[in-house]
């Protein structure tokens, strides 16, 4: 067990490594594509998952896991997102309030199954978030191909010699 001091640097370590990824994994999704970066995103958040659920695992170890664990899951709505703003034939305030509706319903889902886990396991927690990054990893696999959107890259900016000589 972890006292408060313990708990809110493990806080501060999963809310460090979710804006510390923020912009890698965005710039990855761009040369990867989103769906892969999804669904590699996902097996490194369960493979964390299942390492902390292990009981004997060292505090700096845990600290560490929990650092990168907070980088992969707390990037994943952002991607997801851009995924299904590119995907999606809907209205972008019909999409928002959709993904807004899911996620109140993951949010509510989410403690009720680790709380049911909970009696049977002191890991629920863990448990729940590698059985969700499951459902991320297969989804994928059943997808059709979508033709909805077509993705046009950012044009490259002009470098500085070039702003100069424009000048």
């Amino acid at each position: 067990g972890f006292g408060l001091l313990e708990i809110g640097f493990l806080m501060n370590a999963v809310v460090l490594g979710g804006a510390i990824c923020q912009l890698p994994l965005g710039m990855a999704s761009d040369w990867l594509g989103r769906t892969r970066l999804i669904v590699l995103t996902a097996a490194v958040n369960l493979s964390l998952a299942l390492l902390m659920a292990y009981p004997g695992l060292p505090d700096a170890v845990f600290y560490a896991t929990m650092f990168f664990y907070g980088g992969s899951s707390l990037t994943l709505y952002a991607v997801c997102a851009a995924e299904a703003n590119d995907k999606s034939s809907l209205s972008r305030v019909q999409l928002a309030a959709l993904l807004l509706l899911m996620n109140g319903a993951g949010s509510a889902l989410g403690p009720l199954v680790t709380g049911l886990l909970a009696e049977i396991t002191p890991a629920a927690m863990f448990i729940t978030a590698a059985l969700s990054m499951a459902v991320l990893i297969i989804v994928p696999v059943f997808q059709r191909p979508s033709t909805t959107a077509e993705i046009v890259p950012f044009p490259t900016p002009p470098s500085h010699e070039e702003l100069d000589r424009a000048a």
